[in-house]
């Protein structure tokens, strides 16, 4: 099985076992650190699943053909889908084959297949449900419910900003207003008739952060090339901030924390970075690909093994 992908993937996969069972992370670099491979493998383990998860790095050239052969093989049960494709690969799969809020979005985390003798992937996304449980355990410690917020910034209109906005619109009051901030404005999309969503300029972003009850940093700044950046200055921010119960939450895990989570805690703010929602999207991913082999497994016994010593 991997042999017959090689040619359409960049990094070596001669290095993982031929297992019963693959499933894989498909990305532009997720065999440079990506955390899936590492929790998926050691629930395989603990479940006694003859499985492996192999990262693939993939130029967007190659997503459809790599996709056409790994829908073909019985073997394949699926996997995770990394930065920066969740919404290409939304697109190569089809409206149609997305499932739940998936479908809004327009942007998947997560494929399997309902039935392994099929021969066409399903995919869903678990990212905004595995960020809705962290905000409202952030918000917890400032002795707030997500229904008391009255406005929320999402800095960034990419697929993890698109999931986190779709699951949370569904649980804030409808008085509460969303801002979100954008680079590339054609990359807004998919969201809620029922709930206004008001877009603006990231050059804007400072003018409205001062009125805001919850920042999400949904950008990559903190992490990669701009490992050592803050999306907006705290120092003003803090200044000028009229609440005391400010939160702010970033998606970023690598590193954990990264520097806005760091920088807001030397502060005291109340804030908390993505490490545990990765966790989280992991466990609900993990559950819906496996379910063809083993349709017992319950998300607190998925959780302890991916957090297994072992």
């Amino acid at each position: 099985m991997l042999s017959d992908i090689q040619n359409l993937v960049e990094n070596d996969l001669s290095v993982y076992p031929e297992s019963t069972y693959k499933a894989f992370i498909i990305g532009e670099q997720p065999s440079n650190g990506a955390r899936s491979p590492l929790l998926w493998n050691k629930a395989f383990k603990a479940f006694d699943i003859d499985a492996t998860m192999v990262p693939l790095d993939v130029k967007q050239n190659n997503l459809s053909k790599l996709f056409d052969k790994l829908e073909i093989d019985s073997t394949n049960i699926g996997g995770c889908i990394a930065a920066p494709y969740k919404e290409k690969i939304a697109k190569i799969l089809g409206k149609n084959n997305l499932i739940e809020e998936a479908s809004n979005i327009g942007a998947i985390n997560n494929f399997f297949k309902k039935d392994l003798k099929s021969n066409k992937f399903f995919a869903t996304n678990t990212d905004g449900e595995a960020a809705l449980n962290q905000i409202k355990e952030l918000l917890t410690f400032n002795n707030t419910k997500i229904t008391d917020l009255k406005e929320v910034v999402i800095l960034g209109t990419g697929g993890t900003s698109k999931a986190v906005a779709a699951y949370l619109s569904k649980q804030l009051s409808i008085n509460c207003k969303i801002k979100l901030f954008y680079h590339n404005k054609h990359t807004i999309g998919y969201f809620y008739p029922e709930r206004k969503i008001t877009a603006y300029k990231w050059a804007l972003k400072e003018k409205y952060l001062i009125t805001a009850d919850l920042i999400i940093n949904c950008t990559s700044v903190g992490t990669g090339n701009l490992i050592d950046i803050c999306p907006f200055n705290l120092d003003e921010l803090i200044q000028q901030h009229a609440s005391k119960k400010l939160s702010i939450y970033d998606v970023n895990y690598l590193p954990s924390p990264p520097k806005l989570i760091e920088v807001a805690k030397l502060k005291s703010i109340n804030a908390i970075d993505g490490k545990g929602m990765n966790l989280i999207q992991a466990v609900l991913a993990f559950k819906n690909s496996t379910s063809n082999l083993l349709n017992d497994l319950s998300i607190s016994n998925i959780k302890k093994a991916m957090l297994s010593e072992n």
